[in-house]
């Protein structure tokens, strides 16, 4: 296929060894679904990944080569100066998500690309996503939250009340539109400065930097471009929502809910790790299609007993948590 800059839609995605698998199942449902009308430039930044994880990546493009290709950059000189060590909460995130704030470094030969995260999985074309706001300046594209309970994921943080104001109205970093040949104009090392000067204020470290930093120049995607596979527990009803939002937030919701294009599994629970969840069967048809489940299988026990570790931890943590309230209040 003749790629000419018009008709090449470029993504990137960064993540370790430990998510190596399931980004094979991300990029192979993401390219299955791609209108093949462009061709798919795809990008791992990474500085760790094995030889073995590298070929087995590049084996799923074999089936899409004349429509995408897969390239890795290693970025570890730019994690000398992450300071990752010291980001008190880095829950169930991994240092590679600093790699989302130095695209505008990393691709010179852009103007805009996509990254996604790779606890996900497609369902639909992603295409359309790279062109609703082309015309527009924004920085930077995504999800909106919609959701009055996200408002006590920054209850406690030492955010300013201006800066808990701007998360409220705040994307998701799962999937997003950086505008790159904008981001290069300042914004993208105004980012990396305030990610380094509040490392211990985080609470979702680079979303909360993108948000922060690019206000009010935020593009908002259809919600149908990263819908959490928890949303499908949710009681649908107007209380639920913002207020103040200007649309017609229910029905927009319901039709995302039941033609996503990405379904994002965030939080603990991922498809690989937990039987039966919400959307897993979704997840596992994509394994399968990908010829992957031999793979799966192999890998199962490891994964269950890495889940069994962290649970274990987690609980120890809680009942410290809960002693030290204790032992503090009186």
């Amino acid at each position: 296929m003749e790629t000419s800059k018009q008709n090449i839609i470029p993504v990137f995605f960064t993540f370790n060894n430990n998510y190596a698998f399931p980004a094979q199942v991300a990029i192979y449902s993401l390219l299955k679904y791609a209108d093949k009308q462009y061709f798919y430039k795809l990008y791992i930044l990474q500085d760790s990944l094995t030889i073995e994880n590298q070929s087995r990546l590049l084996k799923i493009i074999k089936s899409f080569t004349n429509h995408a290709s897969l390239e890795f950059i290693n970025v570890g000189d730019f994690h000398q100066n992450s300071d990752w060590k010291h980001i008190k909460n880095k829950c169930h995130f991994s240092k590679e998500i600093f790699n989302k704030l130095i695209a505008d470094i990393v691709f010179p030969q852009y103007d805009r690309i996509i990254c996604s995260d790779v606890d996900v999985v497609f369902k639909g074309d992603i295409s359309k996503s790279f062109y609703v706001n082309q015309d527009a300046d924004y920085l930077v594209e995504g999800i909106r939250n919609v959701f009055k309970s996200a408002e006590k994921l920054w209850k406690n943080s030492n955010y300013t009340p201006t800066e808990k104001a701007i998360l409220l109205k705040g994307i998701g970093a799962g999937y997003l539109i950086l505008n790159i040949k904008q981001l290069r104009m300042g914004k993208g090392k105004e980012m990396r400065a305030y990610y380094k000067e509040n490392l211990e204020n985080l609470t979702l470290p680079e979303q909360d930097v993108i948000n922060i930093c690019c206000y009010p120049n935020i593009g908002y995607l259809p919600h149908s471009y990263m819908v959490s596979a928890d949303w499908y527990s949710i009681k649908i009803t107007r209380d639920i929502f913002f207020n103040d939002l200007n649309f017609n937030v229910e029905s927009l919701f319901i039709e995302s809910l039941k033609n996503p294009v990405q379904l994002h599994y965030a939080g603990y629970n991922k498809p690989w790790n937990s039987f039966f969840g919400k959307k897993w069967f979704e997840w596992f048809q994509e394994v399968n299609d990908a010829g992957l489940t031999g793979d799966y299988l192999q890998k199962l026990p490891c994964y269950l007993f890495q889940r069994r570790k962290q649970y274990n931890l987690l609980r120890f943590i809680g009942k410290m948590n809960k002693k030290f309230t204790k032992l503090c209040g009186k």
